[in-house]
Formats: structure tokens, C-alpha cells, sequence
């Protein structure tokens, strides 16, 4: 069965990306906060100023607990509030920068208090560079009745309070409605680039705010320190907290094992294999030049919601370097993985037969689709989608072409087989 001709919308000529700055009305609500972020610490991007404003948003003594934020946090702080920003970007990113924190705060409180933790068993991941298709494979797995994927609003609220309440429910959601609204008043083509809402599945890199290790973060900056950084650095700990996250989160269904879904894992699956020894890894590979191109104009969009404007050609360099670290790192871990725990999929193979491909891989990894499972992506792809709109970008934008991209992962296409 392959994808049904309306599973995405007809081609439009409208190019997704178009503006590399504020439009005016965001320009002008920036410069009005300008006489507020001059005289004031509101959106201080110092890292005692953060510090403080995420155990008051904890509602934990910073005097009596220093050490909850964690033993990486001034380092990466100073990184991560490089640069200039714009006062509407500067207050936006400390809010972005003090809830991390306060995410590891609860996260520490939570575990000194002796509350459970529940075990992580048999996890799919699903890796590969972004715009490769994991987000569909993803949804097709999580519609197994014995498998889950993770919500937005879980894992932006990922820690439970004491005392669950109908209240404490509704401000999980609404904080979730709260960043998905901001995103969609000032970024709406990300929606379009790549869809989400508070209730939707989505890719688990947000667990790894709470240890400032979202890699992702990179390209918001002019300059490669912060990814440098956390590509050089050794991620035990982060990866030891996205566990515990992780075993928090299993708690509301112990029996059900995740399906979890983040391209950044690509970067540090040798540290999904020591972390998750049990885990299976389905890698998705698609044309690197398709890949480059979409995520530059994504990753545009944080960088100038932040900055005010952003370089497109610089971006455009800047992923294809990264995308290229990707995936020799993931070739050179792929060794730790024995038979059976790691496949690989093509994105052709799964736009033309979506159920078959996970057939195939399923089998690959010793697994085996119940009829039900098998029904149920069926009827998924006969329904409506969430990834719909084709997306378009011009080469010339990102001061890239793409047989240009293909010449710098020539070994990589080689290898895996991966047709232009």
C-alpha cells in the first residue's frame, strides 16, 4: 500500500521562507521593549540572573540548593547568551533559558524526595537528518496499541508535582498552548515546515533542556561555540537525566514502550546504545541535498525570532557542516549496535509503501507488526495528515547547489545507498 495521492497537498509555487528579518509589526514591538530591557534585568541573559529566575519559577531556595541546576550551567549559560539579541528575542530566550533550568530544579527535587522512577525497556528510536521522514515513521509506529510516543505537553512539563490536581493538569496544557501560540504569532512558517501543537507527537530533544544539551540550539548563533561545545563534550550526564525523564514520564503506562523520535540523536547514537542498551535504532535516509536545503530555512526562523535577522548563506553553511558531522559520527557508532537492533530505511522505499517499509524493518529488528498495528497505519494514512504542504526553497538563498551538498556526502549516499 503506498502513500494515497492527497497524502500531501498539490505543489505550490510559494516559496515557505521568505523573510530574513522582523516584519515590521514584530520590529515594532521589539524596539518598544528596548527603554524596559536597557533599565532593567528583565531578559538578562547573565547567568546569575537566570540562575535566580528558575528557582523562583522552581519555587526552590537557591540558598539551600545551588547545586539543583546542575554542573554544567554557568558553562552553559555563557554560551548560550552570546551575541546580540534583540530585546524581544533577549526576553523571549531568557524565558526559553530560565524554564530549561527550572526543569532541572524539579528534576533534582523530584529525585531527592525518593519519588518513583520508572524503568525504560525495549525503546524504539528513530534517527536520521531532519526532513528524512522520521517524524512519519514515528506516527506509524506510535499507532501500535502496545507502543507510545511522547506528547508536547508531556515533554515540556515532564516532572509531576506532589500533588497531581486538575489544576496543576490544566497548566501543563496551557503552558504547552503558551509556546506553541508564541511560535505560531512569530515564526508561522515553522508550522508549516514542520507541524506541532501541545497534543501532538513530537521529537524528545526537549528532555535534554534540562541539562542545556539541545543541539539544535546551535544555529540560533552567529558563531559554532555552543554546538562545538556540546559535539566535544562527554553527554553521560544529559543522557542520564533523559533517562530518568524518560522512566518519570513511563509511569502513566509502566507496560508500554516509547517510540522516540529526535534527529539530534543521530549526533550521539553511541550514547543511545550505552544509555539504552536494549534500545532498537531505525536510521531514515533521504537525498542530502532535499535535507540541507529544508532545515537551513527552518532553522532560519528561531535565529531571526531571536537575532532580528539572520544570514541565510551563513545558515545554509552551517548545516551542511553539522549534517555532515551527523552522520560520520552515526557511521562510526553503528559498530556498537549487534544484529538486530539497528536497520535502516530509505525514504523512497517509505513514500512508496509505508506499511511494507515497516514490515521490512520490523523484521530487521526481530520485531513483528500484529494485524491490528498493521490496520491501524493503514487507516492512519487514510486520513487526514499533519505534514501536508510541499515546502520550497531556493538554492541561491542559502549560497548552496545541490550537487554541491551531494559532493560533500558522496561517501555517505555510497555507502547506505542513498539515491539523489
Amino acid at each position: 500500500m503506498g502513500i494515497p495521492p492527497d497524502f500531501f497537498s498539490r505543489t505550490s509555487v510559494q516559496i515557505t521562507v521568505r523573510r530574513f528579518s522582523y516584519p515590521w509589526p514584530v520590529r515594532a514591538l521589539s524596539q518598544a521593549l528596548g527603554p524596559l530591557s536597557r533599565f532593567s534585568t528583565l531578559g538578562s541573559l547573565e547567568p546569575e540572573y537566570l540562575r535566580r529566575a528558575a528557582f523562583s519559577q522552581a519555587g526552590v531556595s537557591m540558598e539551600e540548593h545551588p547545586e539543583y541546576v546542575g554542573p554544567h550551567f554557568d558553562e552553559a549559560m555563557r554560551l548560550l547568551g552570546q551575541g546580540d539579541f534583540t530585546p524581544l528575542g533577549r526576553l523571549h530566550w531568557h524565558g526559553i533559558l530560565a524554564t530549561a533550568a527550572a526543569g532541572r530544579i524539579k528534576l533534582e527535587q523530584y529525585l531527592a524526595e525518593g519519588r518513583p522512577v520508572g524503568e525504560v525497556k525495549n525503546p524504539i528510536f528513530v534517527v536520521g537528518l531532519p526532513r528524512s521522514g522520521t517524524s512519519l515513521v514515528q506516527r506509524l509506529i506510535a499507532t501500535d496499541p502496545a507502543r507510545r510516543g511522547l506528547r508536547t505537553f508531556e515533554m515540556l512539563s515532564p516532572v509531576p508535582p506532589r500533588k497531581p490536581s486538575l489544576t496543576a493538569k490544566a497548566k501543563r496544557f496551557g503552558f504547552a498552548l503558551l509556546s506553541y501560540g508564541i511560535y505560531r504569532v512569530f515564526v508561522p512558517e515553522l508550522i508549516r515546515i514542520h507541524h506541532t501543537s501541545p497534543t501532538s507527537l513530537e521529537e524528545c530533544w526537549m528532555l535534554f533542556m534540562p541539562t542545556y544539551s539541545v543541539l539544535n540550539a546551535d544555529y540560533i548563533f552567529p558563531n559554532p561555540a555552543f554546538g562545538d561545545w556540546l559535539l566535544s563534550r562527554d553527554m553521560s550526564e544529559p543522557f542520564d537525566c533523559y533517562k530518568k525523564l524518560l522512566g518519570i514520564l513511563s509511569l502513566s503506562s509502566p507496560e508500554t514502550p516509547f517510540v522516540l523520535k529526535s534527529p539530534e540523536h543521530l549526533w550521539f547514537l553511541d550514547d543511545i546504545y550505552k544509555t539504552f542498551p536494549d534500545a532498537r535504532v531505525i536510521w531514515t535516509h533521504r537525498d542530502p541535498a532535499s535535507a540541507v536545503l529544508s532545515y537551513s530555512a527552518q532553522m532560519c526562523l528561531p535565529a531571526r525570532q531571536h537575532r532580528g535577522v539572520v544570514d541565510p548563506r551563513a545558515m545554509g553553511k552551517r548545516v551542511l557542516s553539522r549534517f555532515r558531522q551527523g552522520v560520520e559520527r552515526a557511521d562510526a557508532a553503528m559498530a556498537l549496535f549487534p544484529k538486530g537492533r539497528l536497520a535502516h530505511l530509505q525514504y523512497d522505499e517509505l513514500a512508496r509503501d509505508p506499511v511494507g517499509a515497516l514490515d521490512r524493518v520490523y523484521r530487521e529488528l526481530e520485531l513483528e507488526a500484529s494485524p491490528e498495528h498493521t490496520r491501524k497505519m493503514k487507516d492512519f494514512l487514510a486520513g487526514p495528515q499533519l505534514d501536508k504542504n510541499q515546502n520550497h526553497y531556493l538554492e541561491a538563498t542559502y549560497g548552496l547547489e545541490k550537487a554541491q551538498i551531494r559532493e560533500h556526502f558522496v561517501d555517505y549516499m555510497q555507502k547506505f545507498d542513498v539515491k539523489a
